[in-house]
């Protein structure tokens, strides 16, 4: 009888142990769960802003290509590109 009390203590003890290590995991997964989702968005911001410096960034070099050309059209004629010619629709 002695020996099963004492296996019965030794088995709740281990339940014990069990149940607070599983708590101990969930709040853990919680956690994680929380910090993967701050950092999505934050990914996504970062995304976002840089799409739109990459945007900018195209828009910045399309201009000083133009200036560029321009340039060359006044000060070195042999490197000035004609802008190309459009031909207009009936509506325009």
């Amino acid at each position: 009888v002695e020996e099963h009390e004492n296996a019965i203590a030794t088995a709740k003890e281990a339940i014990t142990t069990l149940t607070e290590e599983i708590a101990t995991l969930e709040r853990g997964i919680k956690e994680l769960d929380k910090s993967v989702v701050e950092a999505t968005e934050q990914r996504k911001a970062e995304n976002v802003e840089y799409k739109e410096l990459m945007a900018s960034d195209s828009a910045a070099k399309e201009l000083l290509n133009f200036a560029k050309n321009r340039l060359n059209q006044f000060y070195n004629p042999k490197l000035f590109k004609a802008a190309p010619k459009r031909e207009l629709s009936e509506s325009e």
